[in-house]
C-alpha cells in the first residue's frame, strides 16, 4: 500500500478555484473570459453580480480582482466585505456562493454582512456610503441593460 502522495504546492489555489467553480456552476452561471483575462458572467445573474462588485470596487478605489485575491490589506478587505453584505441583499444567492464569487467560504459571507450591518450602526459617514451604494444599485436595476433577460 502506497502512502498518500504530497499536495503540490499550488493546492491551495487550485481547490479555491474549484470550490469558485462549483458555486458558480450551482448558481447557472456559465462564465466567460473577458478583457484582461477577468471573467465576465454572460448571464442577467451574472451581470448585476458583476455590476455589484465593480461599482463597490470604484467607490473604495481598487479594483475587482484585487478584491477577490487573498490580501488582507486595505481598501480591499473593506470592500469586499462591503461587496459580500451587498451581494446578499441584492441578489437571491446563498452565502457559498458569493464567497465562491471573492474565492471566500460562506463563513466569510456571514462576517462581512455582521461586521458591515454593525459599521452602517456606528458610522454615520460609513451609513451614507452604503446608502448611495444601494441607491446606485437600484438606479442600474431598473436600466433595461441589466432587467432584460
Amino acid at each position: 500500500m502506497n502512502p498518500r502522495p504530497a499536495s503540490p504546492a499550488g493546492a491551495p489555489e487550485l481547490e479555491s478555484l474549484m470550490r469558485r467553480m462549483r458555486a458558480l456552476l450551482a448558481a447557472g452561471e456559465r462564465r466567460i473570459r473577458g478583457a484582461g483575462g477577468l471573467p465576465v458572467e454572460d448571464t442577467s445573474r451574472g451581470s448585476h453580480c458583476r455590476l455589484i462588485m465593480e461599482l463597490t470596487a470604484a467607490r473604495f478605489r481598487t479594483s475587482v480582482s484585487r478584491m477577490c485575491r487573498p490580501t488582507r490589506k486595505q481598501p480591499a478587505v473593506l470592500a469586499r466585505q462591503v461587496a459580500m453584505a451587498l451581494l446578499w441583499r441584492h441578489t437571491d444567492l446563498p452565502a457559498p456562493s458569493i464567497g465562491a464569487l471573492f474565492g471566500r467560504d460562506k463563513t466569510c459571507v456571514w462576517h462581512a454582512r455582521r461586521s458591515v450591518d454593525q459599521w452602517a450602526e456606528t458610522d454615520e459617514k460609513f451609513s451614507r456610503l452604503l446608502s448611495s451604494l444601494a441607491d446606485e444599485i437600484a438606479r442600474h436595476e431598473s436600466t433595461p441593460e441589466t432587467t432584460a433577460a
